[in-house]
């Protein structure tokens, strides 16, 4: 058996195109695909700590159970994460007066929001913006209900709650980790 990722890779070498066609090509595969829209399903978004959101069996498979009650899931994503690093390096290393750092961490986000709009464009004709919103706007959303120097996943959970709401989002989960014991209870 040949994992997704690796195939895909061996695809794209075969046919020669780099990433951003290849997206294009996927793209096209999924703008083929009937949606069912006969009925209107409410959207709910998951936000939370990064490890929890992220996989199945630490949230226990959170959103396989809201799509199975009729809900459509967004999931807060992983470059939201690696875009509030480059934020906070970049704040700390502006508060330091280290020019060098703040340099390459401006640098850095910028060429990585660039790569996330290549790639998201082709599929973004059929799902929609896919792309992160600037961090700075998400931290911005967060302010009228937590200071930004309290730096961490909970002042994204909240500008990404309220990301959510202005986007039409009928919910928002927030996953946490709690201690083994508790769960048992």
């Amino acid at each position: 058996m040949i994992c997704l990722h690796c195939g895909w890779r061996r695809w794209k070498e075969e046919k020669n195109v780099g990433y951003v066609p290849a997206f294009g090509l996927d793209g096209r595969h999924f703008a083929a695909l009937e949606l069912d829209t006969a009925q209107s399903r409410p959207k709910i978004g998951i936000v939370g700590e990064i490890y929890v959101r992220s996989h199945p069996f630490a949230n226990d498979n959170l959103i396989i159970r809201l799509e199975k009650l009729g809900a459509v899931c967004d999931l807060a994503t992983f470059g939201e994460w690696i875009y509030y690093t480059n934020y906070t390096r970049s704040a700390q290393a502006l508060r330091w007066g280290d020019w060098r750092d703040l340099f390459v961490n401006r640098t850095q986000d910028y060429l990585q929001h660039r790569i996330e709009r290549q790639l998201a464009k082709p599929l973004e004709k059929r799902f929609g913006k896919l792309s992160e919103e600037p961090i700075a706007e998400t931290i911005e959303l967060a302010a009228p209900y937590m200071h930004e120097s309290f730096e961490g996943e909970a002042i994204l959970s909240i500008g990404k709650t309220v990301e959510y709401c202005h986007h039409g989002f009928g919910g928002v989960v927030n996953v946490m980790p709690l201690p083994a014991c508790l769960r048992l209870l």
